[in-house]
């Protein structure tokens, strides 16, 4: 459940993406029939240009490349065209799978009607019915019950003018195809280049030339140098006019050298080779392409044209890449909630229907992991879309409201948790120490000679009970026998030493180290100064507060007059106590605890907390003494006083801990680094969890 504390948690200028939902159309290996199939379903979406048709086999296999334009292009959904569903399951890698008769509702998209700017549309635009699956792929097909919708937002239209006007409608993106990708442009991409024209060859039923045709033209640059590729008959170099019509494109300003690709995987080379004679291209001795810089004039084309045929297109497309449309919303964000006023971006028909997504960045309290349940603390219907961003599925309007819920640390780590069914509570000694980090002064506890201050004038009660406990019958639970003694272990008279005693016993650590470090914890208020009384009548030995020390020492227990404690031949001792939280805290193991998270406190997007249980099902999973979540990563921890007591046996414990909350740091907290096999095993262990270690000693 959200907090109901109101919070102004900062000023923001969001940036809110609009964008299609894109689908992974999953075909079976060499079948092209469900090819055309894919091909025209995509061709009736918003952005389904850019959408990958990826070949299974009947396994569930996907060849390393497809694999690959997957990764890139990040579908939102996988449309099962054929398959088994075992094998588009096995295929879609967790993406959800829709099948191809189901694609409805928040999986459906929207039509690219929907989101079509009526001006351009009153534009030079190739429209046309089904065909031959590769001229459904080169330009897209309207079906015959959605030709009136068209007719009716498309004042002046052509239909298709044979091959010189199929292949310059693709090279000048004037298809219903291209009309796909308008506003579904780069919003950011890394090393986004130009292409030279392509012109991809092949017989009109090619099942290879149009699959990868599709995809390549699928991964090209939509804005930032927009793609000039064409599928076509390789009669196409027997019309002259179309020799002018490739010389005037290649002459654009993105030029590049060659300026033409001529490619196919089932013409021979001689009849790619005919063609470019036909065109008066000029076979460049070239083996790759010349990428244009960003504003350069193009070069004049008075001579030929230079060609490479069948050049490999892999790696000049495979780069990461946004696409969409980006509003900028200035927004005060507040906790609970807060309100988002958008306008779109786009134009927005809302009667074709339909959804579209919007991807949210920059939004402060998101840097948290990105696990489902934790999205939807934000909105019920939340995702993450990227690393940084929240994702909604929503209807196209032209202006929206999106109320958003800003969690908690506190609900982020509960949801983060309950992802993977695990629920938490304050342990005993969390709740000491989290009483100790609402009081703040958390950095002190990361310097080793205030731990060591601490831990020698913390008060032995529940530890040392516990030892003497252990004579209880057989069979005491050690959990029983722990909060017997955490219970007793008030009745212990609180410690507390002269500057000179304590300075004696912390071994290595210099007396100034030893007097800064108690004046600091005194400054924070967890410790206080005073005089001690030795009384010669009831043989108690007490600590009396500076501030209420009087002329004359009095004994606190039997109220006999005496003096007070003197350094050496020197004036009045001065001793230190802890607060009754800390020495509590100390005696319960929390400091190391606080050390490690104090190492950890100037972390950015730190939220830990000192020791919680852990349960599943009904089970416990035991006790971590440090969790929570760095950022995006979850964070479980172990403390120990002594690094000797990271065993085998703890670190199985721990590591099992890990595992189940999903885990992406184990943290080894202590006075002095663990052993180096320890640590070694550690390691090794965590990265098969796909997680690792980070040790953290008190300096």
């Amino acid at each position: 459940m959200v907090s109901e504390v109101t919070e102004l948690v900062g000023h923001r200028v969001v940036s809110i993406d609009f964008r299609p939902t894109v689908a992974a159309w999953l075909i079976p290996t060499n079948d092209r029939e469900a090819l055309h199939r894919a091909v025209r379903g995509a061709a009736r979406r918003w952005g389904g240009l850019g959408e990958p048709v990826v070949p299974v086999s009947p396994t569930g296999q996907v060849r390393p490349f497809w694999r690959q334009v997957l990764d890139i292009l990040r579908p939102d959904i996988a449309v099962n065209v054929g398959l088994a569903t075992a094998a588009a399951t096995r295929a879609a890698k967790g993406i959800q799978v829709v099948p191809e008769q189901r694609l409805e509702g928040l999986t459906a998209g929207v039509h690219q009607l929907a989101v079509a700017d009526v001006a351009l549309l009153r534009h030079r635009l190739v429209i046309r019915g089904a065909g031959t699956l590769r001229d459904d792929a080169a330009l897209g097909a309207i079906p015959d019950d959605e030709m009136a919708d068209w007719e009716s937002f498309v004042q002046v239209f052509e239909s298709d003018t044979g091959g010189v006007g199929s292949a310059r409608s693709q090279l000048e993106r004037t298809s219903v195809l291209h009309l796909a990708l308008e506003h579904a442009g780069e919003i950011q991409a890394t090393n986004a280049s130009a292409l030279p024209v392509v012109l991809w060859l092949c017989a009109e039923t090619s099942y290879r030339d149009v699959l990868w045709f599709w995809n390549y033209r699928a991964l090209s640059s939509r804005s930032i140098w927009p793609a000039r590729m064409a599928l076509v008959d390789p009669t196409i170099g027997e019309a002259d006019a179309f020799a002018d019509v490739l010389r005037e494109l290649a002459a654009g300003p993105a030029r590049t050298e060659p300026a033409v690709i001529l490619n196919s995987l089932t013409l021979p080379a001689a009849t790619l080779r005919e063609v470019a004679a036909r065109l008066g291209l000029s076979r460049t001795s070239a083996t790759k392409m010349r990428r244009p810089v960003a504003g350069r004039v193009a070069a004049s084309c008075s001579g030929p044209l230079d060609y490479i045929e069948n050049l490999e297109l892999k790696n000049a497309l495979a780069t990461p890449r946004r696409y969409g449309s980006r509003a900028h919303v200035s927004t005060v964000v507040i906790r609970p909630q807060t309100r988002l006023d958008i306008a779109a971006p786009i134009p927005l028909n809302p009667r074709i229907g339909g959804t579209l997504r919007v991807r949210i960045s920059e939004l402060p309290a998101t840097v948290v992991p990105q696990r489902p349940l934790v999205a939807q603390l934000y909105h019920p219907n939340a995702y993450w879309d990227d690393p940084s961003a929240l994702g909604l599925v929503v209807a196209p309007t032209r202006r929206m409201f999106l109320d958003l819920n800003i969690p908690t640390a506190q609900d982020v780590f509960t949801a983060a948790l309950m992802d993977r069914g695990v629920s938490w509570s304050m342990s005993n000694a969390g709740v000491y120490g989290q009483a100790l980090l609402n009081a703040g002064q958390v950095e002190l506890f990361g310097k080793a000679s205030v731990v060591r201050v601490i831990q020698a004038l913390t008060t032995p009660r529940s530890k040392t009970l516990a030892a003497a406990l252990r004579q209880l019958p057989a069979g005491t639970p050690e959990a029983d026998i722990t909060r017997l003694a955490a219970e007793w272990g008030g009745r212990a008279r609180q410690s507390f030493a002269t500057f000179e005693a304590l300075a004696s016993r912390l071994a290595g650590v210099s007396k100034k180290a030893v007097g800064d470090a108690a004046e600091q914890l005194c400054a924070a208020g967890l410790a206080e100064r005073g005089a001690v009384v030795e009384c010669a009548t009831c043989s108690l030995r007490s600590f009396v507060p500076l501030a209420v020390t009087t002329g004359r020492a009095e004994c606190p227990a039997c109220a006999a007059r005496g003096g007070y404690l003197r350094a050496g031949g020197g004036g009045i001792a001065v001793a230190y106590r802890l607060n009754a939280l800390l020495d509590r805290a100390s005696d319960n193991g929390v400091i190391i605890h606080l050390a490690g998270m104090a190492l950890l406190s100037g972390e950015p997007d730190c939220h830990l907390w000192p020791g919680v249980d852990l349960t599943r099902a009904s089970r416990s999973l035991g006790e971590a003494d440090i969790c929570g979540y760095l950022g995006r990563e979850v964070v479980v921890g172990e403390a120990k006083a002594s690094s000797s007591d990271f065993t085998r046996a703890q670190l199985r414990h721990d590591l099992a801990v890990v595992e189940a909350v999903g885990a992406s740091v184990y943290i080894m907290a202590s006075m002095s680094a663990p052993a180096a096999d320890v640590v070694a095993e550690a390691q090794t262990r965590t990265r098969a969890l796909g997680s690792r270690v980070e040790i953290l000693v008190p300096t």
